[in-house]
């Protein structure tokens, strides 16, 4: 764990610090107080997960993901393309805890 678990964050005594230190350490080596580093990993974005841009498509920002596909559908609704309904996408939708076109969030309060 972390140094000193046994108190809240700001409650941190210095005695308590030096007593449980933790097990953060640049060079880890397994003993007590020396088991795990940390580093930053990057960052990925919610485009990547949910395949959200499509340049052959014409969706080339999350913008034209929310936006496009509702009127495409709409205007193949109306030339006999395709049945109804049309949806917007959403990233999250509160009511079905998950998204419309992106499933990322899907479930997200699930233990």
């Amino acid at each position: 764990p972390g140094p000193c678990p046994e108190a809240s964050v700001g409650q941190k005594t210095p005695e308590c610090l030096a007593r449980m230190p933790g097990g953060r350490c640049p060079n880890v080596d397994g003993g007590k107080f020396c088991t795990y580093d940390l580093e930053p990993a990057g960052e990925i974005s919610l485009d990547d997960l949910c395949d959200i841009v499509h340049p052959e498509r014409g969706v080339l920002s999350y913008d034209d993901w929310w936006r496009k596909p509702y009127s495409h559908c709409v205007k193949e609704v109306g030339l006999g393309l395709r049945d109804p309904p049309c949806v917007i996408n959403r990233e999250y939708d509160v009511n079905l805890d998950g998204g419309v076109g992106c499933d990322f969030w899907r479930g997200k309060h699930d233990l």
